[in-house]
């Protein structure tokens, strides 16, 4: 713990065992080493990032701080998996990609950059006050787990959103019974008799009508008086799905 917390002072002092890219982005890499002690790693000369990784997708975990490293997001508390970022060919000079470009699965990093460039390369839009007072400086720390193709990355979202998609199923299901039992239960409290639609809807006749059934597919009339219970639910919209914290043009496009 006391080395960690070493690491995180250093990385607020300029030039602090930071090296530095040509595009002016400072950085740190570390590797776990036998015993699980996460070691500095230097960048090889004969490690061209680019070259071998471009096109490819690397899953990682991301933390964002200010220059008095305060925290802004943290990947892993928005969503519990690593978020996958592509790798471009050809990425913004001194943008986070080309930073997050120099790590191999298992490295762990931190950069520093200034404020003004990495919010014009990669956020694309203007650097908040509060960042500016902060030291004008954004701290990423990173830690990269795997390092895809496409192709893997694609198979790996459809296999996801097909066990999402049978988890909702049976969700559904298993509220469709509890519901059904609710109804059921209330029916035959209150003496009432009600007839159920294919679609699982029930509903009561209090007073028949004298014009004839509506027809398939024919436009009919009708009002409807909702409980003001089920007003007020229809007014609030439905909770947002969970996202990715990450700019979109990062995530890989379907």
């Amino acid at each position: 713990m006391r080395w960690l917390l070493l690491q995180q002072a250093n990385a607020q002092t300029p030039g602090a065992d930071f090296a530095r890219l040509p595009t002016g982005t400072e950085y740190r890499l570390f590797r776990k080493d036998a015993t699980g002690r996460y070691q500095p790693r230097a960048l090889a000369p004969t490690d061209a990032p680019y070259a071998s990784r471009a096109g490819q997708v690397l899953t990682v975990y991301l933390e964002f701080r200010t220059g008095r490293d305060s925290v802004l997001m943290k990947s892993r508390q928005m969503l519990p998996t690593p978020q996958p970022i592509a790798l471009p060919a050809q990425p913004e000079r001194g943008s986070i990609e080309e930073a997050l470009g120099l790590l191999l699965p298992g490295d762990s990093a931190v950069f520093r950059f200034p404020a003004d460039t990495v919010f014009a390369k990669t956020f694309r839009q203007p650097v908040p006050s509060f960042i500016r007072k902060s030291g004008n400086v954004m701290l990423v720390h990173a830690s990269a787990r795997e390092l895809l193709t496409m192709a893997e990355m694609m198979a790996r979202q459809e296999k996801m959103q097909a066990e999402l998609a049978k988890q909702a199923q049976q969700k559904a299901v298993a509220q469709s019974a509890k519901d059904d039992a609710q109804i059921q239960a209330y029916l035959k409290k209150n003496k009432l008799v009600a007839k159920k639609t294919a679609g699982g809807t029930y509903y009561i006749v209090t007073k028949p009508g004298k014009g004839l059934p509506p027809k398939k597919a024919k436009p009919c009339a009708c009002s409807t008086a909702a409980p003001c219970w089920l007003r007020a639910k229809s007014s609030t919209p439905p909770p947002s799905t969970a996202t990715s914290p990450l700019p979109s043009h990062w995530v890989p496009a379907r």
